[in-house]
């Protein structure tokens, strides 16, 4: 885990949702049988869980999860691949989806010379 890139707003928007599409379709075939039976979790319950930092729930605000986890659709058992992850939100609420069998491979860019390392770093600190 290096650290990611800066990419601007509507260009790394637009790779996420690219990212999440294509991970979906290859990953979705290789976990289909395992996680049909599966039902789909309580998103809600995942994001008021108790265990869930302030700052995370002040990011809820903004980046508003549920109708991402609702089409992303993750089920427990299923293996799930994060590209761009960043500070690594994402990751943590699908490691949550997927527990207790599942888990989440969080893919991020190397940083580049000007990018603003520290945020990164204490980012993925905070899930550890």
């Amino acid at each position: 885990m290096v650290g990611l890139a800066m990419i601007a707003p509507p260009t790394r928007s637009r790779f996420l949702i690219a990212a999440t599409i294509a991970a979906a379709a290859c990953l979705g075939g290789i976990t289909l049988d395992c996680a049909a039976a599966q039902t789909a979790p309580d998103y809600a319950s995942l994001l008021a869980a108790a265990d869930r930092s302030d700052a995370d729930r002040d990011a809820d605000k903004r980046r508003d999860p549920a109708p991402f986890l609702a089409f992303a659709a993750p089920r427990p058992g299923m293996k799930v691949l994060d590209m761009g992850a960043g500070g690594g939100y994402s990751s943590e609420l699908m490691a949550r989806a997927v527990a207790p069998s599942g888990i989440v491979f969080a893919q991020i860019q190397p940083i580049s010379a000007s990018a603003p390392r520290p945020r990164f770093k204490r980012g993925w600190q905070r899930r550890r």
